[in-house]
């Protein structure tokens, strides 16, 4: 031990490389930290969003079922259109709008854009059927109401369907 101490005070500059050595080793760590760090904030706002999207699809999986719940039949559809029951027709719009406000350009997979994608058009699909029922629900025969419960529900069947595959995508964000 005293050798080395010896061979240290011999060399004045060594306390100087030791500096210089330490503090590049600093600055490596601190980027190498500041990179990973980065990256797990991207990784948990990738995945939030993710679940976002998944929490906004099983909303309009509810909303579709909800429709479906209170327009069973053509005198439900007479009986709303006359005011004589009550539907909301806003949550249709608002589960539009959340669907459409989602920003793609964020969405890290393109199963998961393309499944949004998807998501919005049956949102938009829903509401405007049940808008367009209610309005000229006067002027439809039997066929025309028969196509119009037949399509809830195969929307209804649809939104169900991009719910499950956007978990699934949503299931594989790493």
């Amino acid at each position: 031990m005293a050798g080395i101490l010896g061979w240290i005070e011999a060399h004045p500059a060594l306390a100087g490389w030791v500096q210089a050595v330490a503090s590049v080793a600093a600055i490596w760590w601190a980027g190498h930290t500041s990179v990973r760090l980065q990256r797990s904030d991207r990784q948990h706002a990738r995945k939030t969003l993710g679940e976002a999207v998944q929490k906004i699809a099983e909303a309009a999986r509810d909303t579709a079922g909800h429709v479906i719940k209170e327009i069973p039949d053509r005198q439900a559809v007479y009986d709303i259109a006359q005011g004589n029951k009550h539907f909301d027709q806003q949550v249709l719009v608002q589960i539009d709008r959340s669907v459409s406000g989602i920003p793609l350009h964020e969405l890290n997979t393109a199963n998961l854009v393309t499944f949004v994608i998807m998501l919005g058009s049956l949102t938009r699909q829903l509401k405007e059927q049940v808008a367009a029922a209610l309005e000229f629900h006067r002027e439809m025969d039997a066929a025309q109401f028969e196509a119009f419960f037949k399509a809830l529900k195969q929307m209804r069947t649809a939104i169900e369907d991009i719910r499950g595959k956007i978990e699934t995508e949503v299931k594989n964000i790493h």
